[in-house]
């Protein structure tokens, strides 16, 4: 699945609305400068914003593990610890918890979609 459609998956379920890939603008008169790009935005809290970087940023995906159930989080490690037994070939569960416990970001994006059952191949 795209970076940018796990990012927009992630941010609806983490409550932004309207999300989708854009043009934006951004104008700073006091130093003369206008930045201007295309990304993926969305609303949040009634203000339109970009939408983190959930594949590239822990920080990111911390946050969007916030809304997980307790029920929802022991899936969540078990496809973690499947990723990491599959990339790493770890037979040993403890190893695979150890591995699961340095997921990338991207990793654990992956985890998240298929714990909410949004992940496509």
């Amino acid at each position: 699945m795209k970076k940018d459609k796990q990012r927009i998956l992630i941010a609806r379920a983490c409550g932004y609305t309207d999300v989708r890939k854009e043009q934006w603008e951004h104008v700073d008169i006091d130093a003369r400068e206008v930045a201007y790009g295309i990304d993926v935005m969305g609303y949040k809290d009634g203000r339109r914003v970009h939408v983190p970087h959930y594949t590239e940023s822990l920080d990111a995906m911390h946050e969007a593990e916030e809304i997980l159930t307790e029920g929802m989080f022991d899936d969540y490690s078990s496809y973690l610890m499947e990723l990491m037994y599959e990339e790493n070939m770890a037979n040993e569960p403890e190893f695979r918890l150890v591995r699961a416990i340095h997921a990338t970001a991207n990793q654990k994006a992956e985890a998240f979609l298929k714990t909410i059952g949004l992940w496509e191949k």
